[in-house]
């Protein structure tokens, strides 16, 4: 499923049609039917991938339990457990990026995930680039150097799309680069 075609047709629905379309969507993912396709899927001891809605990235974590509308996960990155809903989980394997190609200034909350690289330019017009920390609604926590956070308005951020590790390295570092 195409999750930036959805989206740029969602476009011009109106807040009310969003809602009723949310209200539909809920009630399916309670769908006993649905769930129990998900519970075929998975075993304990899998290692699954599960949407995090607050980080907006997909989470890696191993199956410790399942319960009848729920599972019981550990996350491989902060061995935490939690005990989600099985429509977090994404048994297969689909693409969950959401871009908005029409977007003439910055980013949409739904193209940022907590850990992406990111830059902008500061009061001084100076560009800047840092790791997205968090997700506030209005703005991004930017984490530039090891003492330093800018809460910066999604208009305002762009993507760092670079392929090299050194440089990417800095980056993560907090290096502002000019």
């Amino acid at each position: 499923m195409d999750y930036s075609k959805i989206m740029s047709e969602l476009k011009d629905a109106s807040l009310f049609d969003l809602y009723r379309l949310r209200v539909a969507i809920a009630k399916e993912l309670e769908d006993p039917k649905r769930i129990n396709e998900v519970k075929k899927k998975i075993r304990k001891g899998d290692v699954i991938n599960y949407f995090e809605e607050n980080e907006n990235r997909l989470i890696q974590a191993e199956v410790i339990e399942l319960r009848r509308t729920r599972v019981l996960v550990k996350n491989k990155h902060d061995m935490k457990q939690w005990i989600i809903p099985f429509y977090m989980v994404n048994v297969e394997g689909v693409p969950t990026d959401i871009s908005y190609s029409t977007r003439s200034k910055g980013m949409n909350r739904n193209e940022i995930r907590i850990g992406d690289l990111v830059g902008f330019e500061n009061k001084y017009r100076k560009n800047v680039c840092g790791k997205v920390i968090r997700l506030n609604p209005k703005t991004v926590t930017v984490f530039v150097e090891p003492h330093q956070k800018w809460r910066v308005p999604y208009s305002m951020l762009y993507p760092i799309i670079d392929g090299e590790i050194a440089h990417e390295r800095r980056l993560i570092e907090g290096v502002v680069l000019e």
